[in-house]
């Protein structure tokens, strides 16, 4: 058994090639976690956890060869090494062990297990307790696989067995979905109109308006050169009201003494 640094493969992804080899490894080729563990450069822990995951065991400590790597060294070194955790993950987890996994992705090994939680039965609650994740989370993975698998060709019958609801649940699931979907699609649209025309009006107002309509160009010189001589005249008529209004409150005054 290797030591931990060995294991680079620990945070990687779970592809279904590698589920299928792991699934061959241990029924059909008898291999401990970790021989296992060895061979994919992950710990003989993850592997336990993978198998249960895909329900070739019932709880990880039950994997072949989980007591010899529980008393190895390797074991020792994991456990005797320090979790980093933000400030802010110790604030929100109320019950670290219920929300281990919660907000991660969810990887293809992860919802084969919850596809085979659903199909002997269990209920959301105790479903949400293995991936450790809320119920919440649980429920809204499970209509995600329905829209997905629906829209792969599954009939809603097959579905509705599938997944444990009723076809009623499994059709306004889809309906949702399709809802969410048309009203994305039209805010899409609505946004590329709104842009379009933000910037017809930019480039309409950055024109010269003689440039816009040449033909326009003798009638529009006349209208401003008379609008031109009419403010003149105006501000004349302005200049001769006041200089009324002044003879005005001058007679009055004379009048009044």
């Amino acid at each position: 058994m290797n030591r931990l640094e060995y294991y680079t493969r620990q945070k990687d992804s779970w592809d279904e090639s590698e589920i299928q080899q792991i699934r061959s490894e241990y029924e059909t080729q008898n291999l401990t976690i970790s021989q296992m563990g060895d061979i994919h450069k992950r710990t003989p822990g993850s592997i336990a956890y993978a198998l249960k995951r895909i329900g070739l065991v019932t709880h990880n400590t039950k994997a072949r060869g989980y007591p010899e790597y529980h008393d190895s060294e390797l074991y020792s070194e994991i456990i005797s090494k320090p979790k980093v955790k933000t400030e802010k993950a110790r604030k929100e987890k109320t019950d670290e062990s219920e929300l281990e996994h919660q907000g991660e992705k969810w990887e293809p090994l992860e919802e084969q297990q919850l596809l085979n939680e659903l199909e002997i039965g269990m209920n959301t609650t105790s479903i949400a307790k293995n991936h450790s994740r809320t119920t919440s989370a649980i429920r809204k993975r499970i209509r995600y696989i329905v829209y997905q698998q629906y829209t792969q060709g599954e009939s809603t019958e097959s579905l509705s067995k599938r997944m444990k609801l009723s076809e009623e649940e499994i059709t306004s699931i889809i309906k949702c979905y399709v809802t969410a979907n048309e009203t994305k699609q039209i805010r899409k649209e609505q946004q590329k109109d709104n842009k379009k025309i933000q910037t017809t009006l930019q480039t309409v107002s950055n024109q010269p308006i003689l440039m816009i309509a040449p033909p326009l160009q003798t009638e529009f010189t006349i209208v401003k050169t008379e609008l031109a001589e009419l403010k003149t005249e105006v501000l004349a008529l302005k200049k001769m009201i006041k200089h009324i209004s002044t003879l005005m409150e001058s007679v009055y005054e004379f009048e009044s003494a």
